[in-house]
């Protein structure tokens, strides 16, 4: 049951000049092994996201990412009583193919080319992948979305500015693409957009928030973190039903077998992240663990709170 918020600012507060704004909880089985926030290897453009260590590794995916031509997308579940369907694939593999999408024609580029050397091969790749419009890709995606259970897309292009929500549980058209407005704070859990009522609740304290003069970047985010952590009207020994998560933006840790001490079926809020992009195109990504000594969390050093910072390879706006 994740939940996230972004907004592209077109009129960034005073004091606080950022374009992009994005804020998210992923809710998660605690013992499904997660490798966090960290720079992907082979791959032909710089991504910075979390990886699912499951499924196989083909099939493995994310459900947050950004790549360094300032291409982000992010995704929830939608919530069915069939949470997944065998023969299925993975839906993390959504955000994955985004953030590379573009590759496909290279690879016919540089035969046609006869380019064989992998330095020559690069520049095309990069190219390809920078060029990408994002509601092509939308387009594309709309023929497989069957492929994939309930799901909500959203995709942010920092170089146009533009923002795509895409879902294939909209009514009886099912596959839906919308372009959002630039001048609202948007958000999605596992409904349709801006539909339950912690999202409702959460963009409000948002929106709120963003009206605070010459507030800092620190403060700004601090304050983000404890809307994301925002567990009301519920706690950890008040926990909320399936049907009340709507309600909750910050899910506590649950025992969802009803055995008290099941570390194996502990369920909740496992990861908040929030990305601050400024005016000349630097990206701040903030990650934070969650009952970290509770979780499967595949990385060499011990759970802690991490920050990113690199600049995107666009032009300032």
């Amino acid at each position: 049951m994740c939940i996230v918020f972004w907004k592209l600012n077109q009129n960034p507060p005073k004091g606080l000049p950022i374009k992009f704004i994005y804020a998210g909880n992923r809710d998660e089985f605690f013992n499904r092994p997660t490798k966090p926030m960290h720079y992907w290897k082979d791959e032909a453009v710089k991504i910075l996201a979390p990886l699912d260590m499951q499924p196989a590794e083909e099939q493995r995916g994310t459900w947050f990412g950004i790549n360094e031509y300032g291409r982000l997308g992010f995704l929830t579940n939608f919530y069915e009583e069939k949470f997944k369907t065998p023969g299925k694939k993975s839906r993390g593999l959504l955000v994955r193919e985004f953030l590379t999408y573009g590759r496909e024609g290279v690879d016919l580029f540089n035969k046609e080319k006869n380019i064989e050397n992998e330095l020559d091969r690069e520049l095309p790749q990069k190219e390809a992948i920078r060029g990408l419009n994002i509601k092509d890709y939308l387009e594309k995606l709309s023929e497989e979305a069957d492929d994939f259970d309930g799901f909500n897309l959203v995709v942010v292009d920092l170089n146009s500015m533009d923002s795509y929500y895409f879902t294939n549980r909209h009514g009886t058209s099912q596959k839906y693409i919308e372009k959002i407005s630039g001048e609202d704070c948007h958000g999605v859990s596992n409904s349709l957009l801006d539909r339950w009522p912690k999202v409702e609740k959460g963009k409000k304290m948002i929106e709120e928030l963003l009206e605070t003069p010459y507030i800092t970047q620190e403060t700004f985010v601090e304050e983000m973190f404890k809307i994301l952590n925002n567990q009301e009207p519920f706690s950890v020994e008040l926990p909320p039903t399936i049907p009340e998560f709507r309600h909750a933006i910050c899910i506590p840790k649950i025992d969802s077998s009803g055995e008290i001490g099941a570390d194996t079926n502990l369920y909740g809020t496992r990861t908040s992240i929030i990305v601050i992009v400024d005016m000349e195109n630097n990206v701040t990504v903030y990650e934070r663990q969650l009952h970290s000594n509770f979780q499967n969390i595949v990385t060499t050093d011990e759970p802690h709170d991490t920050v990113h910072t690199f600049k995107l390879n666009i032009k300032p706006n």
